[in-house]
């Protein structure tokens, strides 16, 4: 009997868990401009393009710790009080184009003898900042790169600049960044001081929390424009900006 109304117990504590952890799955095809708003807040420079992620999985979860099972174990008696709580975030890579860039011809009449067309098609539309929209041209059986590794960059063969006047051939969106990966964990502990105060306050409860963003120091370094997706750019390919580094956070909150 009391066998039985131990493992009654422990199926209760294990509901009482999962009831505490939600779990987002989500799938999206195509473009998902609604996506955007649930990334990491340390790393926003990464979403400028229209398209959101493929895949985003994302678990919250609180608990409260040494309870259940744990109080039967001595060295766990310390973590009792206190409270565990996370964000936890995997995203696949949102996708990118990658683009021409000025294409140069020869030119008698220039001082050098070349010639650098910006505006590649020739179709008097330029992106947002100025540059030319003009995407590259897609060898499917070339090799692609790696980005921010400059050895597949420069042995890359899946990307080439269009003839003057021409579209490149890459459809929109045909490359995909580096998947993003964060964990933000907190701990807090409530002490209370006294059950009741003057004016008929109460009772009083002293919480030391601590917040911790980025736990595992990811770095999920990134390109920071689509300017460094741009084959003639020396830069093109290489990481230049990454999301903040771990913060600890430590707070004292009073409520009566």
């Amino acid at each position: 009997m009391e066998s039985d109304q131990g493992q009654h117990r422990h199926l209760r504590a294990q509901r009482r868990l999962l009831a505490r952890i939600q779990v987002q799955v989500f799938q999206i095809l195509g473009d998902n401009r609604q996506l955007v708003a649930l990334v990491d807040r340390h790393d926003r420079k990464r979403y400028k393009t229209q398209a959101g992620p493929r895949h985003a999985l994302q678990e919250n979860q609180r608990r409260s710790l040494a309870k259940g099972a744990l109080n039967q174990y001595k060295s766990f008696l310390f973590l009792k009080g206190w409270q565990f709580s996370s964000t936890n975030l995997w995203q696949s890579g949102i996708p990118a184009n990658i683009y021409s860039g000025p294409v140069s011809v020869v030119d008698p009449t220039g001082p050098s003898g070349i010639t650098s067309i910006s505006d590649v098609n020739i179709d008097g539309v330029t992106a947002p900042s100025g540059a030319d929209n003009t995407r590259a041209n897609c060898n499917p059986e070339g090799a692609s790169f790696r980005l921010g590794n400059a050895a597949s960059i420069a042995a890359q063969s899946r990307f080439t600049q269009p003839l003057l006047g021409n579209d490149g051939t890459c459809g929109r969106n045909i490359y995909r960044l580096n998947s993003l990966v964060n964990f933000d964990w907190g701990f807090a502990k409530d002490y209370q001081l006294k059950e009741s105060g003057p004016l008929g306050s109460g009772p009083w409860t002293l919480q030391f929390r601590t917040d911790v963003y980025n736990m595992f120091n990811n770095p999920n370094r990134t390109v920071s424009s689509y300017a460094d997706l741009t084959l003639t750019n020396p830069q093109f390919g290489l990481f230049d900006t990454s999301g903040s580094p771990r913060t600890l956070q430590l707070a004292l909150r009073l409520t009566w």
